[in-house]
């Protein structure tokens, strides 16, 4: 018994330096890999992607909207098909895009929390979609426990952060496996 009690004080601090030295290994990775992305390696050629419609949910605002107005910007990508819930929104980014892009846009009206995700606009399937960027998603006012939010607010966010971009995926990538080319971005709310 005496011979266990010396020996799990050295198990212990093995385990401790064994976790850290993962911890470290792993800050370590996201550094490098970091600094190898946004310094070393080169911009991701889209070229091949300009003729295809881009969809982008949840792009009438916030990051969604941003991201939109930056591939145009930036990218020079031109074929548009918005998919959100506020006509007027959609509207309004959509001048946005013909305006200053000359853009091709094509909208739909869909409230991924009330509408039946069956019911997304079946014209998505036959496209020719080269980049999905799945932005639709909702976050709680305040940081708290399941039982501290509001009664169905958790659902409501698994329903609009995950299982809307879990169809969406359903939905466009058996086409860009297809045609073996695509670019998926998932971009969630860290607070939601």
């Amino acid at each position: 018994f005496q011979m266990a009690i010396d020996w799990f004080p050295g198990i212990f601090v093995f385990w401790i330096c064994a976790y850290v030295t993962v911890c470290i290994s792993k800050a370590a990775r996201i550094i490098v890999k970091s600094i190898y992305i946004h310094l070393i390696a080169g911009e991701v050629s889209i070229s091949d992607l300009l003729d295809t419609w881009t969809v982008v949910t949840g792009g009438t605002d916030g990051i969604g909207r941003a991201y939109t107005l930056e591939l145009a910007r930036a990218r020079g990508l031109r074929k548009f098909f918005l998919i959100g819930r506020n006509i007027n929104k959609l509207e309004a980014i959509k001048l946005e895009l013909v305006h200053h892009y000359s853009a091709e846009v094509k909208l739909a009206v869909f409230d991924f929390e009330y509408d039946d995700l069956e019911k997304l606009p079946a014209d998505l399937m036959d496209m020719d979609i080269g980049i999905l960027v799945n932005c639709v998603g909702i976050a709680p006012d305040a940081v708290g426990t399941m039982e501290e939010l509001p009664v169905g607010l958790p659902s409501r966010i698994l329903r609009i952060n995950l299982i809307s971009t879990i169809k969406m995926l359903e939905i466009v990538l058996p086409g860009t496996v297809k045609r073996d080319r695509g670019i998926v971005v998932n971009v969630a709310s860290a607070l939601g």
